[in-house]
């Protein structure tokens, strides 16, 4: 069947877990006091995006040790 959605069992004590325990996790969870919900930055928008970052973080690299055969950093 298409289109359906299943969770591993980690997956949903991950989802339970964070909010009853108030954990911070970076790329999944962020805790916004009432004040900043309510601030005229966001109006009482709860959109994921504005408040989570689920972006994959940039793979950097070192340009000049690459040049140059060096070890990157």
């Amino acid at each position: 069947m298409e289109g359906i959605l299943r969770l591993c069992e980690q997956d949903i004590h991950r989802i339970v877990d964070v909010p009853t325990s108030g954990t911070k996790l970076p790329r999944h969870s962020h805790m916004v006091p009432p004040a900043g919900i309510a601030s005229s930055i966001n109006v009482y928008n709860l959109n994921i995006p504005r408040n989570i970052d689920s972006s994959d973080p940039e793979n950097l690299h070192d340009l000049e040790a690459n040049l140059h055969g060096g070890m990157p950093m």
